[in-house]
């Protein structure tokens, strides 16, 4: 915007389509006769890298790219966490081997695969094979109606090696409408945010599509958010 980049997105969606000039409301009727005019209305559509601007190194970048790191996210340190194919570099919370039922990769998502619904059963929790102090963490993901699953930090495997799941600093990822955890507070609600105020507990539905999940650490300092919403503890 003259001549500041404020943004740059980075997806695989399809670049075509119309220019369109956008006709708004003008949210009130003490704006009525209002106008907004245009003009110099230019078109480029051939030999396009030669004026092309070189990407501002401080400008904002959104990568919608699935499982897929751009040059500038490598060159400020990022790593595929999972590669969006195979299990490397991740494990069971009670094996060296990675579970032979229970997940699922597939177009480059991993999947819990259903079980019988009892606390970490089927394929269970899994963890990275190396370790993590100081961290940025990024992700994805979505649930379906009733789900119960979460993110952890800092897991101790050996902890509990018997039923139930892997001992971590959690951000659980329920559906608080249809799963009964949701009506035991603490007890049910095992997540970092309840460690400071449930008033910032993400009440939109989970469920209603894909959620981004971010988890900053630095020292004993924690910040997670989800979407706008976000905590700190420190």
């Amino acid at each position: 915007m003259n001549g500041v980049q404020t943004a740059n997105v980075v997806d695989d969606l399809t670049a075509t389509g119309f220019i369109a000039l956008q006709v708004h409301s003008i949210g009130g009727p003490e704006l009525a006769g209002r106008e907004i005019r245009w003009r110099n209305i230019r078109l480029k559509t051939e030999a396009l890298e030669a004026d092309r601007w070189a990407v501002e190194p401080t400008c904002p970048e959104e990568n919608y790219l699935a499982n897929t790191l751009t040059d500038n996210e490598l060159r400020h340190g990022w790593r595929l966490l999972w590669d969006g194919k195979t299990s490397k570099g991740w494990r069971s919370a009670r094996s060296t081997n990675f579970p032979a039922t229970g997940w699922a990769m597939k177009d480059g998502v991993l999947t819990v695969q259903p079980s019988t619904g009892g606390e970490s059963t089927g394929g269970g929790d899994i963890v990275t094979k190396e370790q993590s102090s100081d961290f940025e963490l990024k992700l994805e993901f979505k649930i379906t109606e009733g789900a119960n699953s979460g993110v952890k930090y800092f897991v101790q495997p050996d902890l509990n090696q018997g039923a139930g799941s892997a001992i971590g600093c959690e951000f659980q990822i329920l559906d608080d409408a249809k799963h009964p955890d949701a009506l035991l507070g603490v007890k049910g609600n095992r997540t970092l945010g309840l460690l400071t105020t449930s008033s910032r507990q993400l009440t939109s539905p989970c469920r209603a599509g894909t959620k981004s999940f971010g988890a900053s650490v630095s020292g004993t300092n924690c910040a997670s958010w989800c979407g706008a919403t976000m905590w700190s503890i420190g």
